[in-house]
């Protein structure tokens, strides 16, 4: 699963290092930049450097396995995560070349179970996160599983043919979502009549020579060679379990040494061909004529001034990342599986690579303007997209300032409700709508919906009884009860327990669990007649009162 809210922290934060000596004394740089992993206890990472059409550098940090002391090499198997959808994404636009499929078909002629949402749904929206699906490990996380269980294809297809409503229009907005993926991956075996890994293996890894390359969708499967992920818990570490049976979404198991064979062929185009092979990372496009920097499973970024192409992964402890520079024929593939790894690694690696290039500090943002500062006083307070990660915007005059986890930050205005801030090397956008109760914030390949909050208030145990009582979704088949108990309200679900719930102001609290983030109660008069649930990857889910 991804950790949405770290990659929020970590989206608007770029590391950088300065550079000196020649290319291969950085190289051992490196070396230093894994040397929390270099011991005997610990689990770690390998790592590759691609430079000029070879790995010039593939080394292992730490621990595969900690129960056996079994030492990270460069050709230790690993579960990479998200990295796995630029595979799904390649697989179908081989069928495409072949005539077999459009990525502009609507997804409902090859997954007819899927709902019809009178809306059209496209390959396309499926490759680019903008189909608006909700997301399969929210929406399972949200009915009582836990993401170590097992969890299948065929459960996940059940799930998602129960969705009924959409989080947005499909190509109105980019939003992350697995189970776009997933079924890219069913469209691949319903087309090609072949099972997705066996289509993958004759396809794609036979042919780029990746022998140490599969698919995982059987938990039981023994893979020789593989590394096991762990998470650290104050004390030491512990095993993260990950027992996914599935998909197109992730589940790719493969090594540093085949991954550069991938990243190879991104730089000749000996498979799939030129024209196929940009449309991987080619900008997607709005309804609106926006482009995003996602493109069909891979997405562009600009790293030390060097246009950046490539995806992370985040699943239990497993943390991956592969990044090529496609001016600079050169690129890097960090495979750890260490839940804590240190993000510093990233800004080492990226250093030995690039060199600083001087880049205008702002990239295509609007004109700055004065308004009247009796604006901000209409937008200032405190919004957060749950009770743990919030900003607060302050109204002076003439400044208007946003106060984040990084530090406090002026806002320049564009107009009296759109504003701009640059934080640690990142524009970030405020875009309001008085007829809305929350502010979107644009980051980096993410646009939020940040909640207006209001703390201070606390309820009487009178005004928190009126909330309890049993709650049901229909999309999910799931029951959640609000209780309380010893002056405190929680939601209750048979699977996964208790959670506190957090006021927030009006009729909406926030929990600690990340698939509980925001809980809005609707009444009809003064009674209660459900609440829309919400997480990063799931907006409105529908819970009416029993």
């Amino acid at each position: 699963m991804k950790i949405y809210l770290l990659s929020i922290l970590l989206i608007i934060s770029t590391l950088s290092f300065g550079q000196s000596g020649d290319f291969t004394y950085k190289l051992k740089a490196i070396d230093s930049a894994f040397l929390s992993f270099a011991g005997n206890n610990t689990p770690g990472a390998a790592v590759g450097i691609y430079q000029g059409g070879q790995l010039v550098y593939k080394k292992g940090f730490g621990l595969a396995n900690l129960e056996y002391d079994i030492p990270i090499q460069p050709g230790t198997v690993f579960h990479v995560a998200s990295i796995s959808k630029q595979f799904t994404s390649f697989a179908i636009l081989l069928l495409e070349k072949e005539g077999k499929l459009s990525i502009e078909d609507d997804i409902r002629e090859y997954v007819p179970e899927i709902h019809d949402f009178g809306e059209t749904i496209t390959i396309r929206h499926l490759m680019s996160h903008t189909s608006g699906l909700r997301d399969q490990w929210s929406l399972l996380a949200i009915a009582g599983w836990r993401l170590d269980d097992v969890i299948t294809k065929e459960q996940i297809f059940t799930l998602l043919q129960g969705q009924r409503e959409l989080n947005f229009s499909p190509g109105d907005e980019y939003f992350y979502s697995n189970s776009g993926y997933f079924l890219l991956a069913r469209i691949v075996e319903r087309v090609s009549g072949m099972d997705f890994d066996d289509y993958m293996q004759e396809n794609v890894f036979t042919p780029l020579g990746m022998h140490d390359t599969h698919v995982h969708d059987d938990h039981q499967m023994i893979v020789p060679g593989r590394a096991y992920s762990y998470f650290r818990d104050g004390i030491g570490y512990k095993k993260s379990v990950l027992s996914y049976a599935n998909d197109g979404a992730t589940s790719l198991f493969t090594t540093v040494e085949d991954l550069s064979l991938w990243m190879n062929n991104m730089f000749t185009y000996e498979l799939g061909g030129e024209e196929l092979i940009k449309k991987l990372s080619a900008r997607s496009r709005l309804n609106s004529g926006e482009y995003i920097d996602y493109g069909l499973g891979q997405s562009n970024s600009l790293v030390r001034g060097h246009p950046a192409v490539g995806h992370g992964g985040s699943d239990a402890g497993f943390r991956t990342m592969i990044e090529w520079y496609p001016e600079d024929s050169s690129g890097f593939i960090l495979l750890s599986n260490a839940g804590n790894m240190d993000q510093a690694a990233l800004g080492k690696i990226r250093e030995v690579l690039l060199e600083e290039r001087e880049t205008a500090e702002e990239k295509a943002r609007p004109e700055v303007i004065t308004v009247n500062p009796s604006a901000y006083s209409d937008y200032a307070g405190t919004y957060g997209l749950n009770a743990q990660f919030k900003v607060s915007l302050i109204a002076t005059d003439p400044a208007f300032v946003i106060d984040t986890p990084f530090g406090k930050y002026p806002l320049d205005a564009h107009s009296p409700d759109y504003y701009s801030a640059y934080i640690r090397d990142a524009w970030i956008f405020l875009e309001f709508d008085k007829t809305k109760p929350y502010l979107r914030l644009k980051l980096p390949g993410e646009t939020l919906r940040l909640y207006r909050l209001d703390g201070t208030k606390k309820l009487e145990l009178k005004q928190m009884e009126a909330f309890t009582g049993t709650y049901y979704n229909e999309e999910t088949k799931t029951y959640y009860d609000v209780i309380v108990e010893d002056g405190k309200l929680f939601m209750k679900h048979a699977r996964s327990g208790k959670a506190e719930m957090l006021y927030v102001g009006g009729s909406i609290f926030g929990t600690d669990k990340w698939w509980l983030d925001l809980v809005r109660f609707e009444k009809k008069g003064n009674k209660v007649t459900g609440f829309l649930l919400g997480n990063g990857r799931v907006r409105n889910l529908q819970f009416v009162k029993t």
